[in-house]
C-alpha cells in the first residue's frame, strides 16, 4: 500500500492489516450502549464502589464450582464471618443452602443474567445483600433487585474515550472487569482494602474435554499441586492469566488464597501460563481458610 505524505495522515489513517480485531467490541457495542442508554432514563446511580464500607480484614469470593463440593463443604460456608462476595450465577445456590453474601455481583451485560435475581428464594432475602452492578446490565436485571445496589463503570475494551464517557454520566468509578465476575468481585475486594482474599469455586477449567461451552477446543493442563489434569479453553485461559498479573501487579498488598478443589488457579499453571510473573497463590482447604480468617 502507498503511503501518503506525513500531513495528510493526520486526516485520512492508512489501513492497518496487522491490527487485531477486538470481537467483543463490534460485538456488544451495541448491547452495552443501548443498556447504559436504558437505565440512564430510569435508574438512579445513587452509590458507586467508594460509598462502600472499607473491608478490614479478609474476603472470600464464591463461584459456582462444577465438582459438587458446594454441597459437602456449606456448612464451612456458613462459618465464615469476613465479607462474602457472590457471583451472580453462585447466588441461588448460596442462598437456598443458607448462606448469606454481603455483595452479589453483576458485570455481564446479556439478558440471560435476569435469570439469576428473577426467583422467588433470591427476593426472599434481597434486603440483606447489596447488588453491585456494571452500569451497562440489561436494565430488567438491575430492575428485578429490589434490595440495596451500588454501580460502576468498566473499561469497555481499552476505548478510554468511550469508557471516561460513560462513567461522567453516570457519575460512577470505573473498575478493571477483568473479563469475567469473579475477577470483577477480586478487584471490588482489593479496591476496598480487603488484606486476605479467598477464592472458592473458581476453577477456570473443565474436567473434561466434552464440557466445554460452545464447542470451543481446549487444552489440557495438568495442575501438579492437585495432580489432575483439566481442559482449559483460550477464554478460561484469558481469565486466569489477567489475575495472575493483577497479582504480580499488587505483590505483598494483598494475600490470595486458592480453596478450590479443582481447576488451575495454582501455582504450577503460573509458571505455565507466565513463568516471568512473582505469583504466589496460597493453597488452603476451606475449613482452613475459614478458621484462620473468620
Amino acid at each position: 500500500m502507498n503511503k501518503l505524505p506525513k500531513k495528510k495522515e493526520h486526516f485520512v489513517m492508512d489501513y492497518n492489516e496487522d491490527f487485531e480485531v477486538n470481537w467483543s467490541l463490534i460485538q456488544l457495542l451495541p448491547e452495552w450502549l443501548r443498556n447504559f442508554e436504558t437505565n440512564c432514563e430510569n435508574i438512579k446511580f445513587e452509590k458507586t464502589i467508594h460509598d462502600l464500607p472499607k473491608i478490614k480484614n479478609s474476603a472470600l469470593i464464591i463461584d459456582h464450582p462444577f465438582s459438587g463440593s458446594f454441597d459437602r463443604q456449606v456448612e464451612d460456608l456458613k462459618n465464615y464471618k469476613g465479607t462474602i462476595f457472590c457471583c451472580d450465577r453462585a447466588l441461588f445456590a448460596c442462598l437456598t443452602n443458607g448462606v448469606i453474601p454481603d455483595y452479589v455481583v453483576n458485570v455481564d451485560s446479556s439478558y440471560l443474567c435476569l435469570a439469576f435475581y428473577d426467583l422467588p428464594e433470591i427476593r426472599k432475602h434481597m434486603d440483606k445483600i447489596t447488588a453491585l452492578f456494571a452500569v451497562t446490565t440489561f436494565p430488567l436485571t438491575i430492575r428485578a433487585w429490589t434490595g440495596k445496589k451500588a454501580f460502576f463503570s468498566t473499561i469497555l475494551a481499552n476505548n478510554h474515550d468511550l469508557t471516561e464517557s460513560i462513567s461522567a454520566k453516570s457519575k460512577t468509578d470505573i473498575l478493571r472487569p477483568g473479563g469475567c465476575v469473579h475477577n470483577t468481585c477480586w478487584s471490588i475486594a482489593y479496591a476496598l482494602g480487603a488484606k486476605t482474599i479467598g477464592l472458592y469455586g473458581i476453577d477456570n477449567s473443565y474436567d473434561k474435554h466434552s464440557q466445554a461451552e460452545h464447542n470451543i477446543a481446549t487444552l489440557p493442563f495438568y495442575v501438579k499441586e492437585l495432580g489432575k489434569t483439566f481442559h482449559v479453553d483460550r477464554v478460561y485461559e484469558l481469565y486466569a492469566t489477567i489475575l495472575f498479573q493483577w497479582l504480580d501487579h499488587v505483590g505483598n498488598e494483598v494475600v490470595t488464597i486458592n480453596t478450590t478443589e479443582n481447576g488451575i488457579m495454582y501455582d504450577s499453571i503460573v509458571k505455565m501460563l507466565e513463568p516471568r510473573f512473582i505469583t504466589d497463590i496460597k493453597r488452603m482447604t476451606l475449613k482452613k481458610f475459614v478458621e484462620d480468617y473468620k
